[in-house]
């Protein structure tokens, strides 16, 4: 994954358009997101994810450093979510599918 591709993901987040992000994962991708508990499967299960972060108000992504990575196709680190009246610290990780270009797995979790 490339940091356009990164920052394409981001400016998706912060245009609100919940459609837009879910559109950018592969038909059967995994989500494990960072504001749910649940394990999220396929652009079905990850839209309302998407839905609901999307009425933050003012929520955008802040990048940590460079993008790590990992293999060709996988890059992890950290980033911040920041909205209105609230941010969120996290690490992440990106599988990103070779041909498509399309988010496979994207695994976030709080930073402790």
């Amino acid at each position: 994954m490339t940091p356009h591709r990164l920052g394409k993901w981001a400016y998706a987040v912060a245009s609100g358009d919940p459609k837009w992000v879910t559109s950018l994962y592969t038909p059967n991708a995994l989500l494990l997101p960072t504001l749910d508990a649940k394990v999220l499967q396929g652009r079905e299960a990850i839209l309302p994810y998407f839905v609901k972060l999307s009425k933050k108000p003012g929520l955008h992504v802040q990048w940590h450093g460079k993008p790590i990575r990992v293999s060709p196709n996988t890059v992890a680190g950290l980033y911040r979510f920041v909205w209105d009246d609230g941010e969120l610290d996290a690490r992440y990780t990106f599988v990103i599918a070779p041909h498509t270009k399309q988010i496979i797995h994207h695994h976030s979790s709080a930073l402790p």
